[in-house]
């Protein structure tokens, strides 16, 4: 607490004798980075990654000839494309 209160007096000293001089001190300049949010688009990757994965595993398990199999064919191809888009669009954001 005595080191601080030290710290304080000589901070107001100096305060006064700039004012004083009229001096003053440069305000610094702050950078502001700009980050983009992109939570949501991970968010949304990861479930579609994690859709494709529970589809795989679908089409493992069906019969061969079953009509379920092209459905998660397409389905996977769907997903597939969603995930370059989303890919591409997070790569552009970063």
């Amino acid at each position: 607490m005595i080191e601080n209160d030290k710290i304080k007096v000589l901070e107001q000293k100096i305060d006064l004798i700039m004012s004083h001089l009229g001096l003053s001190l440069p305000e610094p300049v702050v950078q502001a980075e700009t980050k983009t949010d992109t939570s949501k688009l991970e968010l949304e990757l990861q479930k579609i990654l994690n859709e494709i994965k529970v589809k795989k595993i679908k089409f493992r398990t069906t019969p061969p000839r079953s009509p379920v199999r092209l459905e998660l064919l397409e389905s996977l191809e769907t997903l597939n494309g969603k995930k370059v888009i989303l890919e591409a669009e997070l790569s552009a954001k970063r």
